[in-house]
């Protein structure tokens, strides 16, 4: 039987599958309102179908195939079926989000995810598959035992706590880690929990899945999809929550130096914000252009309305990506983004914007910083990420804010000419509960590191008692005490003239 330091260092693996993103996102995954068309289904069923009578049902003996995964543990065929579909499904989502913003898994998308699934398993073989699979799995079985220090038996089977979404029993789960020692399970008093190889493997799967990137896509891919979902409050949340988010655009749009004529791609315009309220498209006129890209469709969606109210000619608004635009090279007299760079591949984005825009134009971007000072009613609301911070060792809570003087010094990494850094803080109320945990939380992306590792219901929990906290709160607080001036930064720089 297989001994814990026997289990197999994956790491390579689960890198080739978030560079190649085939990825299984529990968390994404289990995401309400999933938009699959039946013809999608029809490819993705077929698909898994075809793979088990290729290498699971007509190549391999299940005793063989056994031997090669955790060294022949209890593998039903329910654990097989579920890794293929979750592969599929996963890296469908995942495209889906990546192509369109959204969940709306179309034949295309489906075809592209069991192609992607079919060019790792050409590569690798299905046994490779279910290390990985087992791996991500386990790593949210283990830790959800080892988070709650215990779980019921029911609750861990019907995953209620960690993977409610499991279209199946998680008995067959219970049943592999005892054979492998890594569960403990009293049947009388009903609850399970790790034994001390069980710890060691947690340890394991967490250290491979940080050294291969996987949980730093994880979190990046959440943070996406959670801030997407904001689509239709986020004007009413920002308005709010910042109530001169427009004046500091507008400082950004003439900090940028845009003039009459030019040629602009704003990146991340999501619902228009810059393009139409602040003025972008004002300060171009009739003769220059605004382009627009976001990977969230229905943020330009609501952008499509502004536009279509204004009767407007000169703007193009398309859904994409900052790292791949599909535009051609120098293009843009200016490009511009607001609070969007966070959510990128910083390096390609980088080189993409560089790429767009003319000799001798700008790049420019308005972006919040890091939080480090903490007013008495802040250190109150979120006083458990606070103290989970200190507990690791860290000055601020982990996201992905960058520090002042950090674009500056990687506009000039990239060698942009003429580079200016200047503060220009927002001003952020913190009188609604639900508003602020919506925008911080899940849209700004305050705290993800410290959410990440949570299994799912108490993610969830956290969040609802984040909210209720606030309520509280607020009773006690003047607007002036629950006003602070947020860190943020206008940063721009030159492209070199060829």
């Amino acid at each position: 039987m297989l001994q814990v330091e026997d289990f197999r260092d994956v790491t390579h693996l689960l890198h080739e599958l978030v560079v190649s993103k085939l990825l299984i996102d529990p968390l994404i995954s289990g995401m309400p309102n999933r938009n699959f068309r039946e013809d999608a289904q029809t490819v993705i069923r077929e698909a898994r179908e075809a793979i088990i009578r290729k290498y699971y049902s007509e190549t391999h003996s299940r005793n063989v195939f056994q031997a090669e995964v955790f060294g022949g543990a209890p593998l039903d065929d329910a654990y097989v079926h579920a890794c293929i579909d979750d592969f599929i499904v996963g890296t469908a989502v995942f495209l889906s989000h990546d192509f369109y913003g959204e969940v709306n898994v179309d034949l295309d998308i489906a075809q592209m995810a069991t192609h992607d699934v079919g060019a790792f398993l050409e590569k690798h073989g299905l046994a490779d598959l279910c290390w990985c699979y087992g791996t991500i799995m386990g790593y949210e079985n283990h830790n959800a035992i080892q988070y709650y220090g215990r779980m019921s038996v029911t609750d861990f089977t019907t995953g209620v706590k960690h993977r409610p979404w499991a279209p199946y029993s998680l008995q067959n789960d219970i049943e592999m880690g005892i054979a492998l020692g890594l569960y403990h399970v009293d049947h009388d008093l009903d609850f399970i929990e790790l034994t001390e190889a069980g710890q060691q493997r947690l340890q394991e799967e967490r250290r491979m899945l940080e050294e291969s990137g996987y949980l730093e896509h994880r979190m990046k891919a959440m943070f996406l999809s959670q801030f997407d979902h904001l689509q239709e409050d986020y004007e009413q949340i920002l308005a709010e929550m910042v109530p001169n988010a427009d004046e500091v655009r507008r400082s950004f749009i003439d900090f940028a130096g845009i003039s009459e004529g030019m040629e602009v791609l704003e990146l991340g315009c999501g619902t228009g914000a810059l393009t139409f309220d602040a003025g972008l498209i004002d300060k171009v006129g009739q003769t220059g252009m605004v382009v627009g890209i976001d990977p969230s469709l229905g943020m330009l969606h609501q952008a499509e309305k502004k536009k279509d109210q204004l009767g407007l000619t000169n703007v193009i608004l398309d859904g994409g990506r900052a790292e791949d635009t599909s535009y051609g090279d120098n293009e843009f007299d200016a490009v511009l983004g607001v609070a969007f760079f966070h959510f990128t591949d910083q390096q390609r984005t980088m080189e993409e914007m560089i790429r767009v825009a003319r000799p001798g134009s700008t790049i420019a971007l308005s972006h919040p910083l890091n939080i480090h000072f903490y007013p008495d009613f802040y250190r109150e609301w979120f006083s458990v990420f606070i103290e989970m911070t200190a507990q690791s060792g860290s000055s601020a809570p982990g996201n992905y804010l960058p520090e002042s003087g950090d674009l500056k010094r990687l506009f000039e990494r990239y060698d942009l000419e003429q580079v200016i850094e200047v503060p220009r803080p927002i001003m952020a109320i913190y009188c609604n509960p639900v508003g602020v945990v919506n925008y911080f939380v899940r849209g700004v992306g305050l705290f993800q590191r410290q959410l990440l590792p949570l299994p799912w219901a108490a993610r969830n929990q956290l969040i609802q008692q984040l909210i209720e906290k606030g309520k509280e709160i607020v009773k006690r607080y003047s607007v002036e005490e629950l006003t602070i001036p947020f860190p943020n930064v206008f940063v721009k720089g030159k492209v070199a003239k060829k």
